[in-house]
């Protein structure tokens, strides 16, 4: 499972519920290579929920990690914070991708934590003992390739 397809399945979680959002495009490439002449990629996501801007970085891990800022590029750290200065709204959405394991006691296969990005920043590293016990517990569930992201918006409504 790639971080993209986890990104199509969070732009038709808000589609269904009708939001805008739009899936920034990667910068085209030419024989695998990355040509200089285009911008870097700000953030994967622009949601607009009641008139809101909200800008969404996505990360996918395929094990119970620490969740850190390091994951985040310098030029996504800027834009991110950018997005703040001016109004708008900034989300981490770090899915959580592990298969179910009855020897390790997980219950859980598709979960998506939300971090507002300038906590998260402010923290730098949440440890995998708090992955575990707080964010899982309470991150949006995903299940048919959709996440149920209702808490979310209204988050986003009351922060207004």
């Amino acid at each position: 499972m790639k971080e993209a397809v986890f990104c199509t399945e969070l732009k038709n979680s808000f589609n269904q519920v009708g939001c805008f959002a739009y899936k920034v495009p990667d910068n085209p490439v030419f024989k695998d290579m990355p040509t200089r002449f285009h911008p870097k990629k700000p953030f994967d996501m622009v949601v607009n929920i009641s008139g809101l801007y909200v800008a969404i970085e996505c990360k996918m891990s395929k094990k119970v990690e620490g969740l850190s800022t390091r994951k985040v590029e310098d030029h996504q750290v800027t834009a991110l914070d950018r997005v703040i200065e001016t109004g708008g709204f900034s989300y981490v959405f770090w899915n959580i991708r592990v298969k179910l394991n009855k020897e390790k006691g997980m219950e859980y296969t598709n979960k998506c934590v939300v971090l507002p990005w300038k906590e998260f920043k402010e923290i730098g590293l949440i440890p995998v003992k708090d992955v575990r016990e707080k964010y899982i517990p309470e991150g949006l569930l995903g299940k048919n390739s959709l996440f149920d992201i209702s808490s979310f918006i209204e988050r986003v409504r009351r922060e207004r």
